[in-house]
């Protein structure tokens, strides 16, 4: 659950993703939202970065490639939190090539919304 942000730029940045590993070693989060009465799906996939703690994803929407999503972890406690910069960068559309970056913090529990210490000097808020 992305429980704390910088900043709530879109609907899709408050979300429930659903992650997982594949046998291939490819990471996948899933997540769907709704807009203007329409339901869309977002898949992305990585794969592990020779840079520790960074995963570069390609994401569809609707099976159509739309964005990449760079994430680095800054912090995590390997249990219940994980303190990420996300880097966004649209490939189609009326916002090809813009980029939107964000903090994030992800918990296990989305009732938890205590900020982790190396998190602090961020200005994070709830998500709504």
């Amino acid at each position: 659950y992305v429980t704390l942000v910088k900043s709530v730029t879109s609907q899709t940045v408050c979300q429930t993703f659903s992650t997982l590993k594949t046998a291939d070693n490819k990471y996948v989060t899933e997540f769907t939202y709704n807009k203007d009465g329409q339901q869309s799906k977002v898949r992305c996939e990585a794969t592990r970065e020779p840079v520790e703690k960074k995963l570069s994803f390609k994401c569809t929407t609707n099976d159509t490639p739309t964005f990449n999503s760079e994430f680095i972890v800054l912090d995590t406690d390997y249990n219940d939190f994980a303190v990420f910069y996300r880097c966004v960068t649209f490939t189609s559309g009326s916002m090809a090539g813009k980029k939107a970056d964000n903090y994030l913090v992800v918990r296990r529990d989305a009732s938890k919304t205590d900020i982790p210490a190396k998190a602090k000097d961020l200005n994070l808020q709830k998500c709504p």
